[in-house]
Order: structure tokens, then C-alpha cells, then sequence
């Protein structure tokens, strides 16, 4: 009995306190994260703002706790297709549920931002539905920078290795927190690009 009340004034005191290390930290009923699992990791995140100007814009696939970190010094465009993401963080979010394992294109061709400096593709959920980005490639700025994440899964080192030769680009891939992530950055014969 003791025990229990204990436990009952400790979850109460965790409750009013704006810190609480048992419970996970909530926001519109979504659990947020830290980098790492299904969030970037720090060194992709490390990566970014190492490489890309602050002020820069992003467009991101997939939006989520790291969101809210970029978000900090750039401007993002991300396509979601969950709504209980959207208007969560700081970004220009772009609905579009998913219609044939990828996101709606109708909706993504409609609130696509005309420039953006680097695309970030971590999403949809699942790994065989980043594919999608590879079918859908011509909806793109492919000057960007591109980067995958999620090296580490088959289907998307795959997918990084079509896109590079599709795009005549080189590929850097990095390492960190039990993840690998992809840049395609140099166009290797910029007059080979004719998409």
C-alpha cells in the first residue's frame, strides 16, 4: 500500500514538473524523440548544418521530431502524409495522404515550392515505399542536394545507387547511431542531365 501511494505522489509531482525522465514528452498527443531511430540521426542533422547555408530551404519527405530542429535555421517545405503530423513544427507542411504506397502526387505538384536547396527524403513510413521518389523523380529540383536517409535498410541503399546513375551524381555515405545516410552531391557531367 505504501508503494502504491508513493508511486501515485511521484507520478503526480513528474506531472507538475516542466522535466520528467520517466515519462515521454508529449506534443498533440505524439511522442516526441530525440535523433536516432526513426528520427535522422545527429550526424545527418550534423551533416546539414555543416553543409548547408543557414537561411537555405529544405524539402523534406516525411516530417517529424527533427523537423522541429532544422526548422531552427532553415526554411522547410515538408510532405507528410499523416495528419496528425501536420502543423506540429515550424514547416510549410504539404498533405498528401498515400495513393498506391506513395504520396498523392496531385497534391504535392499543387503546393511544391518553386526553389529549394537541398531534399531530405526520409519517408514515406516503411522502406519499400521510398521508392516512390524514384518513379516521381521528375516532380524535383534534381540540382538539390539529395539525401537519404536510412542507408542501412536495402531498399534504400538500392534506391540511392538508381538515383546516382539516373542523375549522373557521386555518392558520400556516412555513418552514425546505428543508421547510414546518403548525400548525391557533385553532378558528375552536368550536360548528361536531361530529365
Amino acid at each position: 500500500m505504501k508503494i502504491q501511494k508513493l508511486i501515485i505522489v511521484l507520478n503526480v509531482f513528474l506531472s507538475m514538473s516542466t522535466y520528467n525522465p520517466i515519462m515521454p514528452i508529449m506534443q498533440n498527443g505524439l511522442k516526441l524523440e530525440s535523433f536516432g531511430d526513426s528520427s535522422i540521426s545527429k550526424e545527418l542533422y550534423d551533416y546539414i548544418l555543416a553543409n548547408l547555408p543557414k537561411g537555405s530551404t529544405i524539402l523534406e519527405l516525411g516530417s517529424g521530431w527533427a523537423t522541429d530542429q532544422l526548422a531552427k535555421y532553415y526554411t522547410l517545405y515538408s510532405i507528410e502524409h499523416d495528419k496528425k503530423w501536420i502543423n506540429t513544427y515550424a514547416s510549410n507542411y504539404i498533405y498528401a495522404p498515400l495513393k498506391n504506397g506513395w504520396y498523392d502526387t496531385s497534391c504535392i505538384e499543387e503546393n511544391l515550392p518553386k526553389q529549394y536547396d537541398l531534399i531530405l527524403v526520409d519517408g514515406p513510413v516503411g522502406s519499400t515505399a521510398r521508392k516512390g521518389f524514384l518513379d516521381n523523380i521528375f516532380l524535383f529540383n534534381t540540382d538539390a542536394i539529395i539525401i537519404i536517409d536510412d542507408l542501412d535498410r536495402p531498399n534504400e541503399f538500392e534506391m540511392i545507387h538508381i538515383l546516382a546513375e539516373m542523375l549522373d551524381r557521386e555518392i558520400e555515405i556516412y555513418s552514425g547511431a546505428g543508421k547510414k545516410f546518403g548525400v548525391l552531391t557533385k553532378i558528375k557531367n552536368k550536360d548528361a542531365i536531361n530529365l
